[in-house]
């Protein structure tokens, strides 16, 4: 159990990482019942939705980029940390301080303490992280917040979001098959579970059952269907300096 101070750093860290004993464990029940004892904080937000199975990450930091050079005051939430656990949060580009973190950690620990003594089941740490991204953005008061789900997205713990300003899929092929299915089809309808309102949706075609599953997901919700062929993409070489080889990175 925790106590009733607020953590520092290092101790909001311990408890994130011991968390991770629980695994993974996909639903929305545990994160809902979290974050209902935090007030809903996702609730006073407006979110772009990503899904799918490669690129996931690169189009939120495109996207986020985007909106912080129009002058929107953009949070950015992505998984996995690659640089320590502060690295899946961020507004305008900046990463979540020390103190903030260990602030909005203290906040969902205690909720979640509360929740493990209600219920006798705590959240995972995706959970946790997840519920600490909302908590941070309402703080801050974000304009839009760029989310990425974790794995899947009908089950994915950010899929309980309501105010979604667009849904965007990126390929869909074979991943997390224990928990998304063994078919294309199948996988693509969990991805395309994170469409569950009337917003544009913006796909890339990964061809097949694929589009099929996600056009009928959007006729079902009343979406609009944006598919992106991806021969149309075009790339641009961008160099600092002219000394860099012409066999240098494309974006």
């Amino acid at each position: 159990m925790i106590s009733d101070d607020m953590f520092d750093y290092d101790r909001a860290c311990e408890y994130m990482e011991d968390a991770a004993k629980l695994g993974s464990r996909p639903g929305l029940d545990r994160i809902s019942a979290l974050c209902s004892l935090l007030g809903d904080p996702q609730d006073e937000l407006r979110f772009i939705h990503i899904a799918g199975t490669n690129g996931k990450g690169s189009t939120a930091c495109f996207i986020a980029s985007v909106l912080s050079e129009a002058g929107v005051r953009t949070g950015m939430y992505t998984s996995p940390a690659v640089c320590g656990l502060r690295d899946h949060y961020r507004i305008n580009g900046e990463l979540i301080s020390e103190t903030d973190y260990a602030d909005c950690v203290s906040a969902v620990a205690a909720a979640n303490e509360e929740l493990i003594a209600k219920d006798g089941d705590g959240a995972t740490q995706f959970e946790l992280e997840t519920a600490v991204a909302f908590t941070y953005f309402r703080d801050k008061r974000c304009d839009v917040v760029v989310l990425e789900c974790g794995m899947g997205g009908r089950a994915d713990a950010t899929n309980i979001v309501k105010n979604k300003l667009c849904c965007v899929i990126t390929s869909v092929s074979y991943d997390h098959m224990q928990y998304l299915g063994d078919t294309p089809g199948a996988i693509a309808a969990e991805k395309s579970g994170i469409i569950s309102c009337d917003c544009p949706v913006i796909v890339l075609d990964s061809g097949g059952e694929v589009i099929d599953v996600i056009r009928n997901r959007c006729e079902q919700t009343g979406s609009r269907l944006f598919v992106v062929d991806p021969s149309s993409v075009m790339y641009r070489m961008v160099r600092d300096d002219a000394s860099i080889p012409s066999s240098g990175m494309m974006v």
